[in-house]
């Protein structure tokens, strides 16, 4: 993959140095760092008001989309152990017994499937949005103008985003037998898909600073262990309360400080 400027966008010739806009100046990330991301993001968004009102919307939706799951679940669990267990009144002390039981797996199954959900719905929902506030990240960790802020055109945009899309099926699709593998196995692929879900979120800095799919991909070679300590932060922080409708926003933010840092590793 050619080394691009992580400012302007352009192809560099020096290692070390841009030469358009002698850009140097942009601290590097490493794998531990990586993982603690999304407090960056969230720093980053408490200190600027046009972010916060920016984020409104995905604050907003997010929080609609995860009572909605909520919702969906928890009736979908309380039916299913209806028919599992139809005469839970007869069983008397049986029930007594493993009812702390049934609450723990409820819990679990609820939580784990929720996560599922919630993130890959929230990131698509909120594309719009998330794309206005990486932009302006963008512009405040670079102090840029939006005269210097470049963007792919549109038909680029929907091609590589097709793509990426097939590139994410293609992937969940092929490692969705790891479910069949009790805990590691779900646990392997919830990894995996919150490496898809991440993806989404560096895709906005990507596509205006036009990285191809094989572009993206070899980023992500290079980045691999920075890019799976990224990834992790959505499996580790999702289960604290407030975080969970500030993720997306503040995970936009963060996969822009971190694909803005990532690149200066090449440099």
């Amino acid at each position: 993959m050619k080394k691009r400027c992580n400012v302007c966008g352009i192809d560099c010739v020096n290692d070390t140095l841009c030469s358009e806009c002698n850009n140097n100046e942009i601290k590097r990330t490493t794998p531990i760092k990586s993982l603690f991301y999304i407090f960056d993001g969230l720093s980053i968004l408490l200190k600027n008001k046009s972010l916060i009102k920016l984020s409104l919307f995905p604050i907003l939706i997010s929080t609609f989309v995860l009572i909605l799951i909520y919702i969906f679940i928890i009736s979908l669990f309380v039916n299913g152990l209806s028919e599992f267990i139809p005469d839970r009144e007869n069983l008397g002390f049986f029930y007594s017994l493993i009812k702390p039981l049934l609450g723990a797996f409820g819990i679990v199954l609820i939580s784990f499937v929720s996560l599922f959900l919630f993130l890959p719905l929230s990131s698509i929902i909120c594309i719009p949005f998330n794309d206005i506030i990486s932009e302006k990240t963008e512009m405040i960790l670079l102090n840029k103008t939006n005269k210097d802020t470049n963007s792919a055109n549109l038909f680029f945009s929907i091609q590589e985003g097709i793509k990426l899309l097939i590139f994410k099926v293609i992937i969940l699709i092929i490692l969705f037998p790891l479910n069949f593998i009790p805990v590691v196995g779900n646990i392997i692929y919830l990894i995996i898909l919150s490496m898809t879900i991440s993806l989404d979120f560096l895709d906005l800095i990507m596509t205006r600073k036009k990285y191809s799919l094989a572009d993206k991909i070899s980023f992500i070679k290079i980045n691999y262990v920075s890019y799976l300590f990224f990834s992790l932060q959505f499996l580790i922080f999702f289960w604290i309360p407030i975080l969970q409708i500030l993720l997306i926003p503040c995970s936009a933010i963060s996969a822009t400080k971190f694909f803005i840092e990532s690149e200066k590793n090449k440099l």
